[in-house]
């Protein structure tokens, strides 16, 4: 009895699951049948590859497609055919669709070299963004050092330089054989200014490719820049061993003898400088200084008169035949000094009273001459307070020279033979320099009394909103106002569409209701336009510049204590 029950089970137990496989048959069918089909096409496809009939194995792949829409050996096969066709564009979103149906999308180790290939095609263009991607798609699939090197240079040529000295790091550890990867490295540390890093880079691409007077020329420039003067003549005169015609040598040599009171030798290494790179304006510059520290006031301001007739861009010859005759006016008139200034009216000028709220920053010393902005924070009777960049009021160390001052100036159209009122300031606060955050603040005393602080935005500006920044670029006039977009707002920055070059650092970012939004702290960069969908695809352009987000710079005033002064405002 319990046997029958037991068969009598199992039969009835039985016809619910035959039921099921004929229907998972009768479902899965057609997709089995599509799959084959699919499968058909792909071998079809190769076929015709392999008899060099490219545009039908297109149409065989693409018909793939159309039964198994995440065939990934078809998307890949597809940017392989395209590619080979010169089509990089159409290559590229190929890929981009196979590594959308599958992050690491099967294919063989081997064929990363399709997309190292199609990457230097993109940089030879010069499409960084797309041969970023194409390199980045290429490690997936393998790592190797050609692909990790060639992003790094591509990182580099976008001017994001801690993502190129992380790329080149990479692909020292793969190959740690290749001078090249530490001398892209070296340069990708020195665009940061970690100078010490980027000597060891530079001096490690010396030991695996001697001889080469451009690594030697590199690591005499981050020498010097650590004011390690004697090495940097020594590895100097290194240089001009391999590149005996290389103008930019000697004249990186005369300043570092110049450095080291060498002067006689000096001038004598700028005038063979000079021979040999007639039209280097900054061998004049040199020159200019030279003589000027010597005393020789006016044969110094005939070499920079001539550097900037061959460069009128070159900032530091311009600021010394300014500064020079402010003096000399000075010197002839001492009640320049006294005399009231010439405040244009607000009908003829009507952003005179920004303007009169963002002060030109004039730094005079050994190590550092030049110019920035800044801004008014706060005032409280006789006392200002004024925001700029940390890099502005330093040097290329990002360090406080001891002799070197500083004062600020303020807005005003004096006529010919007159001055712009200046007063002394000193630094209150300054970040450290490893800290992202450049920033100091200046204290003056005694400011005119019509100065008004600008007011901080109470929150962070949007993305593609409006905005102006009033500063002091070297290369044009004073108080110059900029107008763009703000690109992108993110933590640390603002990417911002508007031209800004040296001399606007530490400049005001200000929304349409003259708030301020940011600082800015870097110029002249290629930047994203974030309006694409992926950030790998984005377009650049060169001219824009960087800013510190106001919340930011906001934090690091109450970590001072600053802000608490300014809050009230």
């Amino acid at each position: 009895m319990k046997r029958k029950d037991i068969k009598i089970g199992r039969r009835y137990s039985s016809k619910p699951l035959q039921i099921f496989l004929i229907i998972a048959f009768i479902v899965a069918a057609p997709f089995a049948i599509f799959y084959l089909i699919a499968l058909a096409y792909l071998w079809q496809g190769d076929r015709l590859l392999a008899a060099g009939e490219k545009e039908s194995a297109l149409s065989a792949y693409r018909t793939v497609l159309s039964f198994d829409e995440n065939s990934v050996q078809a998307h890949i096969k597809i940017a392989q055919v395209l590619q080979s066709q010169k089509r990089y564009s159409e290559a590229l979103q190929a890929y981009d669709r196979g590594f959308i149906v599958n992050h690491k999308p099967p294919m063989e180790p081997s064929q990363s070299n399709y997309l190292v290939a199609l990457g230097d095609i993109f940089a030879r263009e010069e499409k960084w963004s797309e041969a970023i991607d194409a390199y980045q798609k290429a490690m997936i699939i393998k790592p190797t050092f050609k692909a990790q090197f060639q992003l790094g240079k591509a990182l580099y040529s976008l001017q994001r330089w801690d993502e190129a000295a992380k790329a080149l790091q990479a692909a020292v550890f793969l190959d740690p054989s290749q001078g090249k990867a530490y001398f892209y490295l070296g340069k990708a540390y020195s665009e940061q200014q970690l100078w010490p890093e980027a000597s060891y880079a530079y001096q490690q691409a010396l030991e695996l490719i001697p001889n080469q007077g451009e690594t030697y020329k590199k690591l005499g420039e981050t020498l010097a820049k650590q004011g390690k003067w004697q090495e940097a003549e020594q590895i100097y005169r290194q240089a001009l061993i391999y590149a005996p015609k290389d103008g930019d040598i000697y004249n990186y040599l005369g300043k570092a003898l110049a450095e080291q009171g060498k002067l006689g030798e000096a001038m004598a290494v700028f005038q063979q400088a000079r021979q040999i790179s007639p039209k280097n304006a900054k061998i004049y510059q040199n020159l200019c200084y030279i003589y000027i520290n010597n005393g020789q006031i006016d044969e110094g301001l005939n070499w920079c008169r001539q550097a900037v007739e061959i460069d009128p861009n070159l900032s530091e010859a311009r600021f010394i035949l300014q500064e020079i005759q402010r003096g000399r006016l000075i010197h002839d008139n001492p009640e320049l000094l006294k005399m009231p200034e010439i405040i244009p009216s607000v009908k003829s000028d009507p952003l005179v009273n920004l303007k009169r709220s963002i002060v030109k920053i004039v730094i005079r010393g050994k190590n550092k001459n030049g110019i920035g902005t800044g801004w008014l924070l706060k005032r409280n009777q006789d006392t200002a307070w004024i925001l700029t960049n940390r890099h502005v009021v330093t040097n290329s160390r990002q360090e406080i020279d001891a002799g070197s001052r500083i004062f600020v100036e303020y807005y005003s159209q004096p006529p010919q033979g007159k001055i712009r009122k200046r007063s002394k300031a000193k630094i209150l606060h300054i970040t450290p320099p490893n800290d992202w955050l450049d920033l100091a603040v200046l204290e003056v005393k005694n400011p005119p009394p019509d100065l008004k602080p600008l007011a901080l935005a109470p929150l962070p500006i949007a993305p593609n909103q409006p905005v102006i920044s009033i500063g002091n670029p070297f290369n044009q006039k004073d108080w110059t106002v900029s107008k763009g977009t703000v690109n992108d707002n993110n933590e640390k920055s603002l990417s911002l569409s508007m031209f800004v070059v040296s001399g606007q650092s530490g400049s005001p970012v200000l929304n349409d209701k003259n708030q301020v939004v940011g600082v800015i702290s870097q110029a002249g960069l290629f930047c994203p336009n974030p309006s694409t969908p992926k950030p790998l695809e984005n377009a650049v352009k060169l001219g824009c510049g960087l800013a510190i987000p106001i919340d930011r710079v906001r934090e690091r005033l109450r970590e001072w204590g600053t802000f608490s002064v300014i809050s009230n405002q």
